[in-house]
Order: C-alpha cells, then sequence, then structure tokens
C-alpha cells in the first residue's frame, strides 16, 4: 500500500524532473552557440549587391551579384565572370541562381539568358542563341528561375512572359499575357 509520504515523494520527484526538462534554458530546440559570418566584398564576394543563393550538393554556397556567379566554400570565394577563360557564365549581371536535382547549377542573367553548370562533368551550357532565336531579345532579361518537381525549369523573364524548359526533350515554352485580358496567360506552341 502506498502512503501518503510515498505518494507526496514520487509526485515531488516527477515534478521536479518534468520541470527540469520542460524549463531548462538548454532546451535541445534551442542552438547554444549560434555563430554567422557577415561576408562582405573585403572577404572576396565579388559584389555587395546579392540577388540570389543556392547551395550545392558537395556543400559550395552559390551566390548570384551583378557582377558575376561567387562560389563559396566556408573559407574563401571563387568569382567567375564573363571574361574568364573558363567561360562558366555568359554574363557578370547574375540575377537567380538554382540547384537542381542532379546537382547542376542553373542561373539567369540580365542580358544572356538561362545558364547551365553541370557539376559532375564541369561543363558550361548557355540557352543564350536558342531563347533569342525562339522568343527574341525580352527572352534574355531573366528575373527568376523555379525548379519543379519533375525537373522542368520555370523561368520569369521581364518581357518575354513566363517560359519553362523541359531538359528531357531541350524544349521551350512561353506563356504571354493576353493583350486584352491582363490577368490570364495563353501558352503559345511548345518549340
Amino acid at each position: 500500500m502506498i502512503t501518503l509520504k510515498t505518494f507526496t515523494d514520487i509526485t515531488f520527484l516527477l515534478l521536479f524532473f518534468t520541470g527540469l526538462l520542460f524549463f531548462n534554458t538548454n532546451n535541445y530546440c534551442q542552438a547554444e552557440n549560434a555563430l554567422f559570418d557577415h561576408l562582405t566584398v573585403e572577404d572576396g564576394l565579388s559584389n555587395s549587391l546579392i540577388f540570389d543563393m543556392t547551395q550545392d550538393s558537395l556543400g559550395f554556397i552559390w551566390i548570384a551579384t551583378q557582377d558575376g556567379l561567387n562560389r563559396y566554400d566556408g573559407y574563401s570565394f571563387k568569382v567567375f565572370r564573363s571574361e574568364d577563360s573558363s567561360k562558366i557564365v555568359s554574363d557578370n549581371w547574375i540575377s537567380c541562381v538554382k540547384t537542381d536535382r542532379s546537382g547542376s547549377i542553373w542561373y539567369g542573367t540580365r542580358t544572356s539568358g538561362v545558364g547551365k553548370i553541370d557539376l559532375s562533368s564541369g561543363k558550361h551550357i548557355s540557352f543564350r542563341e536558342k531563347l533569342l532565336s525562339e522568343f527574341g531579345e525580352d527572352a534574355l532579361n531573366v528575373q527568376n528561375l523555379f525548379i519543379m518537381r519533375d525537373e522542368k525549369i520555370l523561368i520569369g523573364t521581364w518581357g518575354a512572359g513566363l517560359l519553362i524548359f523541359d531538359p528531357a526533350n531541350n524544349k521551350f515554352q512561353q506563356f504571354k499575357n493576353q493583350k486584352e485580358n491582363k490577368r490570364q496567360c495563353n501558352r503559345s506552341e511548345s518549340y
């Protein structure tokens, strides 16, 4: 039989340990010593105007700036510019950067459209000429990219509307505002 004293002691111990778990200031849900580094041009960043960032499967941080695509390894920056001999990027004004499931880096530019860096092979693919011939100069001013679950790339442009690129068949599709109704988009033929 449990006496009143034993019951009181057990209740006290349960409340005491419950209090330790829930009212502990070093709770497991909180970071004890979160550290942040503020990286600047003095640290090697090519420009302080950052438009977008992504992290690849190897842990590198890719940063889209007004003066090139920056890759940060946790210690230093490697800057890719259009005039570099590597020809990794086709324009210095990188407006957006994303990573797909295969680990490739996709980026949009202000005057050269979309580019892709295949990290496994190191190859760069520019879609500038394809965009220019199919949709005109307006398609070269890319504002944003979004990679869908099925790996199709949504491309938001400044003047050519919304483009969808299907890497499986290497084709673009365009959606553009209807002139009579600015709230609806028409789908053009696939190219």
